[in-house]
């Protein structure tokens, strides 16, 4: 007697193997989609900073042409400079700082206490000398970005940060401000979590619209399966 063929079984597989491609499919958009986004969003908030050091030099440039226009003298140009810029605040809390290739600080807004100290040997909590980096990054290229952890203003605690620096050459002054990188991931969190439940409900939806192709599949194959069966019993 010819063995009966599994028809649930089969119709079983089928629909596994059409699920499996699906959420295969569907994890590898997802896994593509989020890391384009989550690179998409850093970037953009990089060039942002970016533009506002732009900006900021070029305001120093401009006070620095007409001052020595006008016949000022470079002491009053810093200090008209220096009372713009640690007034300067964009998205919230964010600013903007100034060391020189010291590094020395010369201004920051938030913590004036380190104003005129060497910073040579000031390292973030993973042992990173900032300073000396950024200094060694405007020394070669005149600009750029550099990461490293800073407490967010009214907090001590470090998180992770990334900062865009530009050498300003007449008074060697190294302006800087920067983005805090929790920031974008939270963001980039948030936004994983809907895709992911939007891939779940399209996986859902697709594994009922494969259940019910498959099966349509299935009936005829068991009902040629079931003739060819008669037929070799002599039916």
């Amino acid at each position: 007697m010819a063995k009966k063929v599994g028809f649930r079984s089969l119709q079983a597989r089928l629909t596994f193997v059409i699920l499996l491609g699906v959420l295969a499919s569907a994890l590898a958009i997802s896994v593509f989609s989020l890391t384009s986004l989550y690179q998409e969003t850093l970037n953009q908030r990089k060039n942002s900073v970016k533009h506002v050091i732009d900006v900021a030099i070029s305001q120093i440039t401009s006070l620095y042409e007409e001052g020595k226009k006008s016949g000022q003298t470079e002491e009053d140009i810093q200090k008209e400079a220096l009372f713009i810029l640690r007034n300067l605040r964009y998205e919230g809390d964010n600013y903007v700082w100034i060391n020189d290739l010291g590094p020395r600080m010369v201004m920051h807004p938030f913590k004036k206490e380190m104003e005129g100290q060497d910073l040579t040997d000031y390292k973030d909590p993973q042992g990173k000398r900032l300073f000396v980096e950024m200094v060694q990054v405007c020394r070669e290229k005149g600009e750029g970005y550099v990461d490293y952890s800073w407490p967010k203003p009214g907090s001590d605690k470090p998180v992770p940060k990334v900062s865009y620096v530009k050498l300003f050459k007449p008074w060697g002054w190294v302006v800087g401000s920067g983005v805090y990188i929790d920031d974008v991931y939270l963001q980039f969190r948030n936004t994983m979590f809907k895709i992911i439940l939007v891939t779940i409900i399209v996986a859902v939806v697709l594994f009922f619209i494969s259940f019910i192709e498959t099966r349509a599949i299935a009936r005829p194959l068991r009902n040629t399966a079931l003739q060819i069966e008669a037929v070799s019993q002599g039916d």
